[in-house]
């Protein structure tokens, strides 16, 4: 799940990244919008009433509230989102001596703004929180796929998926944050923002394996056979561009446990709240699904940066280190010496 120097693992096939995916995303989908587990929804007449008032959220994560105090509904959720601020901050400071692009400084700019939402919706557990949650999540996974689409320097679509695509996002925002919950405009637009970023997060990975995982390999087999090399070198380009391509399947396999831990955490809430010998409740959503996401996108983020840097790049190569948190930093070193 995590970054090493001789990684080898291969991104999984394009079926059995959509199988994977199709399995998750429709049991996430259906206890997050359509059938939020009673368990969970029990919480809101248990649990003590903070500064923030009763937890009105569609659903109440299994994370007791306020139980540090009267200001944090959920200490552990609140603390954590703030890890994708600070992973994307830190994505955009370790690369921009790369020349980080502009659609990746966007997108780094919109992964801060789940984790400002994430923050005060777990701290606050209201619903208009919520939607501060998810607004940029959406908008994330348009620019995830926009980015995926047009990864060569000439657009394919011009300006107008782009403008098609803000224009839906834009509106999707007034009609959700300017309606009620009750009313009727507001449940159709919710639901179709839940069903279609399903959809669309699932194209994602989708692509991500079918198109992106094949691409970069490509571009990088074809740039380290222009050189030729001792064989002591051959030996270390194949590790450097072993490295390189491990970060599509780690950053795949990182989301798919995300998932698996928001599944438990929320299936299993009981359970998990009162495991034997005075054992903690391990904090899936937290530790799992947060942590776990937030490294996922960055991950993510080196991907689509070394895909963009493969297409403008005049000849140099890239390579892996490790830097803060043990996280893979993508840099630029000379030339390998030709013969």
């Amino acid at each position: 799940f995590f970054f090493t120097e001789n990684n080898k693992a291969a991104m999984a096939s394009p079926a059995k990244v959509l199988g994977i995916l199709v399995v998750l995303i429709s049991l996430t989908l259906s206890t997050y919008h359509f059938f939020p587990d009673a368990l969970i929804r029990t919480k809101l007449k248990e649990q003590k009433i903070g500064k923030w008032g009763t937890p009105d959220a569609e659903i109440n994560w299994c994370e007791e509230d306020y139980y540090l105090g009267d200001h944090v509904a959920e200490p552990f959720n609140t603390v954590t989102s703030l890890l994708y601020i600070i992973l994307a901050a830190y994505a955009f400071g370790a690369h921009v001596s790369l020349g980080v692009p502009l659609r990746l400084r966007v997108l780094l700019l919109v992964i801060a703004a789940i984790g400002a939402g994430s923050t005060v919706f777990h701290g606050s557990l209201r619903y208009k929180m919520q939607l501060l949650d998810e607004l940029p999540m959406y908008a994330l996974v348009l620019g995830g796929l926009w980015c995926l689409v047009e990864k060569e320097k000439d657009l394919r679509f011009g300006q107008t998926l782009p403008l098609l695509a803000t224009v839906l996002y834009f509106v999707m925002c007034a009609v959700t944050l300017s309606t009620e919950r009750q009313d009727t405009i507001h449940s159709i637009m919710r639901g179709f923002l839940v069903v279609t970023f399903a959809l669309f997060f699932i194209l994602f990975f989708y692509l991500f394996s079918a198109v992106t995982a094949p691409d970069i390999e490509r571009r990088l087999r074809e740039m380290s056979g222009e050189r030729s090399r001792l064989e002591e070198e051959e030996e270390k380009e194949k590790q450097r561009i072993s490295s390189l391509l491990g970060i599509l399947p780690t950053a795949f396999y990182q989301f798919v446990a995300a998932l698996v831990c928001w599944l438990l955490d929320n299936f299993y809430c009981g359970i998990l709240s009162s495991l034997p010998f005075g054992i903690p409740y391990p904090q899936l959503h937290a530790l799992g699904w947060h942590v776990l996401t937030a490294v996922g996108l960055y991950n993510i983020f080196l991907v689509l940066l070394l895909q963009r840097l493969l297409v403008e790049d005049g000849g140099g190569t890239h390579t892996l280190r490790r830097g803060i948190f043990l996280l893979p930093v993508l840099v630029k070193q000379a030339a390998l010496k030709q013969d």
